[in-house]
Parts: C-alpha cells; structure tokens; sequence
C-alpha cells in the first residue's frame, strides 16, 4: 500500500483524510474487529466506538427481529436461520405464537385471521398461531419454500419460552437477548 497520498492524522482530530478504497477497507475492518485503541492510534486511525444492541428487557420478539438480531450475531444467513427456527416450531417444540393467550379471554371470539392449536409434542401446551403462518412453516421446514418474512410477521416468542427451547435443545443463549450471567448460569 502506498502511503506517497496518506498521512495519519491525530487521533481525535476532526481533519479530513484523503484515504483509498482500500485504506477505509481496512479501517472499517480495524474498527470492526475492535483490537484496541493502541493498535488504531499506531496506525494512525481514529477509533469509531461500535454499539453492542442488546435488549435484555425486552421479554417478546417477533420472528424477523429474532431472524435479524441472531442473525447478526452468529453470523449466520436470514434463510438459514429461518429453517432452523421453523424446524424448532414444527418438530422441537419452540412456542412461537400468534396470539397471547395471557391477554385472551377464553369467553371472547378470537376475530381476524383464522387461528389453529399446535403443539410439536404431546407433554407441551399447544400454541396459537394463524393457519397461514402454520402452513407456511410445514412448507420452510419440509425445505419446499424459502422463509417469507412478511407471512410470519405477527408471529412472536416470549423470553422465556426462546430459553427453553434453546436449553433443551443444547443451543448456547443469544448474548443480544441474554445478559452474560443469565447465559453462563444455563451452560
């Protein structure tokens, strides 16, 4: 690389570089890899602080932000993970639902969509989740489709129900989701 055109600057200081594509390359991988503030000042970068999203509080997601979030942080393509996710709802049990049935009144009509009961295994509880979405999950899981993420939109997992899943079946908790004690306690 040729530095005939570059001249580090101070780190901190707001002047313009005149980098190559392949000097911010580089920078977006320093800075993406983190490896220290010494390293980046040594090399004459200034260090661009990454935000970590997490969102520990939150207790449901919706299927695309799990697909999203998790995605992102194993690494992992969105169709890939949606067939593991789908091969979860339909065969392990995992409790994505489309409707709550904490805030559902037994006694009350279920109006919109038509709903079914599902339940991956007998000793579980079945969930409530629209036909549409039910169907398209056979077909993602059977490997027949790929995932559309806007027919499973409304469909959600709570914290807790996500947890169980993932404990029984071996897989390590997601850090976006999981404070650090809470995925070490599990392990």
């Amino acid at each position: 690389m040729s530095t005939n055109n570059w001249r580090p600057g101070e780190v901190g200081s707001n002047k313009p570089f005149n980098r190559s594509a392949q000097q911010r390359a580089l920078l977006g991988s320093l800075c993406a890899v983190r490896s220290g503030a010494r390293l980046t000042a040594a090399l004459g970068f200034r260090e661009v602080p990454v935000a970590l999203e997490t969102y520990y509080e939150i207790q449901s997601f919706k299927f695309g932000d799990i697909v999203k979030h998790w995605g992102r942080e194993r690494l992992v393509h969105d169709v890939v993970l949606s067939r593991e996710l789908a091969r979860g709802i339909i065969r392990e049990g995992l409790r994505f639902q489309s409707v709550n049935p904490k805030w559902t009144k037994s006694t009350e009509a279920l109006r919109g969509h038509p709903l079914v009961g599902y339940s991956a295994r007998q000793d579980l509880p079945p969930i409530l989740i629209r036909a549409e979405a039910l169907e398209h999950l056979l077909v993602v899981e059977r490997g027949g489709a790929d995932p559309d993420l806007n027919i499973l939109s409304a469909e959600f997992v709570t914290k807790d129900d996500f947890r169980k899943w993932l404990v029984l079946t071996g897989r390590s908790l997601p850090a976006f989701w999981f404070r650090q004690d809470e995925r070490y306690a599990e392990a």
